[in-house]
């Protein structure tokens, strides 16, 4: 099988799972919406609406760092920051960006906005988020 096609079905499978999970979730609550009473309808749009947030912050992630929008279209860090955090799992994992105060808005040198979003996915998939996997010796 040629390598392009299988890095192009690599990437569309990786987009599709992490995409699944958060639409999966705005179904769910649909269905919460639809059968139960009234006091739990504000609990299930606000998942709803979180799910839809993250699904659409998500996508922007992915244009970005895996379209060729990202070779150009990421200017400077505060446009990293903000498709970065939309990829890592926040509830697990918090990105320290205080070492690069005052440097939001310096202009970045084309691909580099790329890069750094690819290595934050990479990072954030690296990290173990149960240390009771290892054990306690």
């Amino acid at each position: 099988m040629n390598k392009d096609l299988q890095i192009a079905e690599l990437l569309t499978a990786r987009v599709c799972h992490a995409l699944a999970a958060t639409v999966g979730a705005i179904g769910n609550g649909v269905e919460l919406v639809e059968e139960f009473d009234a006091s739990m309808r504000d609990e299930a749009m606000a998942l709803v609406s979180l799910s839809a947030t993250r699904a659409a912050d998500q996508l922007k992630f992915f244009r970005m760092a895996y379209g060729s929008a990202g070779h150009e279209g990421l200017g400077n860090l505060s446009d990293v920051r903000a498709l970065g955090e939309a990829i890592v799992d926040q509830e697990k994992y918090q990105v320290d960006w205080s070492g690069v105060e005052g440097a939001y808005d310096v202009r970045l040198t084309p691909g580099l906005g790329k890069m750094l979003l690819l290595m934050l996915e990479l990072a954030s998939e690296a990290l173990v988020s149960d240390v009771s996997a290892f054990g306690t010796d």
